[in-house]
């Protein structure tokens, strides 16, 4: 139904509005806010049907910044546009990196989609019915945006994977400060020092 819901609102508005497909949204959103109360309290994660699923996350922010900039310049009514960071995740790295901002070490779980009603209801919250994750469970591998092409058509520029990752964990990041004595800046943050990208396991992907 989430798929069908999304085609039916699209093809509602088609030839009167611009529509913008957002990938999952990384910060004080109730999925993410979920997903890492269950990272700080549990040592292994289950994801069920998306952990070899390609995300291309987006910071809540920047989601605002593209949609106020879609509000107050003319674009074509009947063109789709895919917003994201430029960068992409599978979902199981989405979950240990998550983790990892939050400087715990966590084990996560691949699961068949068969078994992501029961996960949902685990990860529930008051103010995110269990129907409500099953739905981001089931569009993760299937609908959120696989390429971001809004980067041709928006003068914005949205924040780096690492970074919305920082602030989906609560952080601000780079915090910079010297250690030892030395002349080098180093990257760190909280908890956890911060590793080169290449060694910590993040796709990294470049999609432009």
């Amino acid at each position: 139904w989430v798929l069908r819901a999304a085609a039916a609102a699209e093809a509602e508005v088609s030839g009167r509005a611009a529509v913008l497909r957002v990938g999952l949204l990384l910060g004080e959103t109730g999925f993410v806010a979920a997903v890492r109360r269950r990272v700080e309290s549990t040592k292994i994660l289950p994801v069920p049907g998306f952990a070899d699923a390609r995300i291309e996350p987006l910071d809540a922010e920047d989601c605002a910044r593209y949609c106020v900039e879609a509000a107050t310049t003319a674009r074509p009514l009947d063109d789709v546009y895919e917003l994201g960071c430029g960068e992409m995740i599978s979902g199981e790295l989405f979950v240990r990196d998550l983790a990892g901002h939050l400087g715990l070490s966590r084990w996560t779980l691949p699961l068949p989609g068969a078994l992501r009603r029961p996960v949902a209801a685990w990860l529930a919250t008051p103010e995110l019915p269990a129907r409500w994750v099953d739905a981001y469970l089931l569009a993760l591998p299937r609908f959120l945006p696989r390429r971001m092409n809004a980067w041709e058509h928006f003068d914005v520029e949205p924040i780096d994977l690492r970074t919305a990752l920082a602030r989906a964990a609560g952080m601000n990041f780079p915090r910079r400060r010297r250690r030892g004595g030395g002349d080098g800046d180093d990257e760190s943050g909280g908890r956890f020092d911060w590793k080169r990208p290449e060694k910590r396991g993040i796709l990294w992907t470049r999609t432009r």
